[in-house]
């Protein structure tokens, strides 16, 4: 069994916003998803968040286009849940059942009393949040991972 692990993972995040920023996606050469849908990009995702919001994980976004398009440095902590017993770590957390959830999925929701965006990777998710909230995220998380290592090393 793969072991479960917990990092954080600096992620290069944008926010693209106005009513001009669906057009700035598409004038891009970028996939358009729709709301609350993601799209992969080479090196990170594209996530639409609202009708003319979307949330960036790529070293350059696209320019502003348009007068109605801004685009701003985003500055979340974000985690690596990795290992096949993530959707156990989640469970304990979070009121959503994850159990579907697959490489590329998207969600807002709500996890140890706080919220978060889960972003699925092919052996698990990274997860998102406030950096005012990060450390206690983290430290949540990881006292899980621990406990779900020490009850399986156990058996």
């Amino acid at each position: 069994m793969p072991m479960l692990t917990l990092t954080e993972h600096p992620l290069p995040l944008w926010l693209v916003l106005g009513a001009d920023s669906p057009a700035c996606i598409r004038d891009s050469g970028l996939p358009l998803p729709e709301v609350m849908r993601t799209a992969a990009l080479a090196n990170g995702f594209l996530a639409r968040t609202g009708r003319e919001e979307f949330l960036f994980a790529t070293v350059q976004p696209p320019e502003p286009i348009g007068a109605h398009c801004w685009r701003y440095r985003r500055d979340d902590h974000v985690l690596a849940l990795r290992g096949s017993g993530w959707r156990r770590v989640m469970a304990q957390v979070c009121h959503m059942d994850l159990t579907s959830f697959a490489a590329s999925d998207w969600l807002f929701v709500s996890a140890a009393g706080i919220s978060v965006w889960l972003f699925g990777l092919e052996d698990g998710l990274l997860i998102g949040c406030d950096p005012s909230l990060g450390n206690y995220l983290q430290h949540t998380l990881s006292e899980i991972v621990a406990d779900l290592a020490h009850t399986t090393s156990q058996h």
